[in-house]
């Protein structure tokens, strides 16, 4: 299992799914995080949005490496918004 581990993160994947004769019975399978080696057990049901989930960046990675933060962001978006609002008025 761990040769496949690390062919899956050669690979650029970001996520592992871990299927064994145990986590079938229950109904289950594990959702591994590759980078930090994290491993959640998810519902086979649920494992698309689990997946989903995984993948979807947090708005907080996405305005790290904004100047000043989310609070700057918003200022700049509002901004953006009223002139937008002024050149159509």
């Amino acid at each position: 299992m761990k040769a496949g581990f690390k062919a899956a993160d050669k690979s650029g994947a970001k996520l592992a799914l871990v299927l064994g004769e145990r986590d079938l019975e229950a109904g289950n399978i594990g959702l591994k995080t590759l980078a930090t080696g994290a491993q959640v057990s998810v519902a086979l049901a649920d494992v698309v949005e689990a997946v989903r989930k995984s993948l979807r960046p947090d708005a907080r990675d996405l305005v790290a490496d904004v100047p000043g933060g989310a609070e700057a962001l918003a200022s700049d978006v509002g901004g953006a918004v009223a002139e937008a609002v002024r050149e159509t008025s």
